[in-house]
């Protein structure tokens, strides 16, 4: 199951459900579930879920409004999730879910969880986010080691198959406008829209 070297796998939203239907009973299930859903949703790096604070995502009619802090040189952003199609694999009720059942109203957004189902007080590190991602995945019995960038990716991906402009999905993943990693995903996404192979009267 180790990736090795090389891009991360992008995570599909059939592998998402798959990931719900596996997920463990309970407190930690929750955090888990909301973890990666709200990774993928924001297009976030491990660091920068792990960076995310519960008083930052804010309930609205239409969803969330998320402010993800910068880091490492990078500037913040602010964008919007809106609820999902699927309410098994919604990240806004799984995040309002998780928010209620552990009673945070401030502070880090996900936190540590100790075998007797006591939460910690401080935030989970990039490493823990990158780990709960792999062992859910792995849990669900994916084909593929998923790690803390597949949400990522996938997310980028997904949208753009879904037909969103590039610079909505870089204002939600908060690459930069030439960017190499980014025009990787879209070619990605766009590999088989209007391909030159395509109705060509062979």
């Amino acid at each position: 199951m180790a990736r090795g070297r090389g891009k991360a796998a992008a995570v599909t939203p059939e592998q998402l459900r798959q990931m719900n239907a596996g997920v463990a009973n309970g407190l930690t299930g929750l955090r888990d579930r909301a973890l990666w859903l709200m990774a993928f949703a924001v297009a976030g790096r491990s660091a920068e879920v792990a960076a995310l604070r519960a008083d930052a995502i804010v309930r609205v009619s239409q969803g969330l409004e998320v402010h993800v802090p910068a880091l490492k040189g990078r500037p913040p952003r602010d964008f919007v999730v809106h609820y999902g199609k699927n309410p098994d694999t919604c990240p806004v009720r799984a995040w309002l879910t998780w928010r209620a059942a552990a009673g945070i109203t401030s502070g880090p957004a996900f936190l540590p969880i100790t075998v007797h189902g006591r939460l910690g007080d401080r935030a989970l590190s990039p490493e823990a986010v990158r780990k709960i991602i792999a062992r859910n995945a792995e849990r669900a019995g994916l084909s593929v080691r998923l790690t803390g960038h597949s949400m990522r990716a996938g997310f980028i991906i997904t949208s753009r198959r879904a037909g969103k402009r590039e610079e909505k999905i870089r204002e939600q993943s908060g690459h930069a406008e030439n960017s190499p990693a980014f025009w990787g995903y879209i070619r990605e996404a766009d590999k088989w829209t209007d391909a030159a192979s395509e109705d060509t009267g062979w």
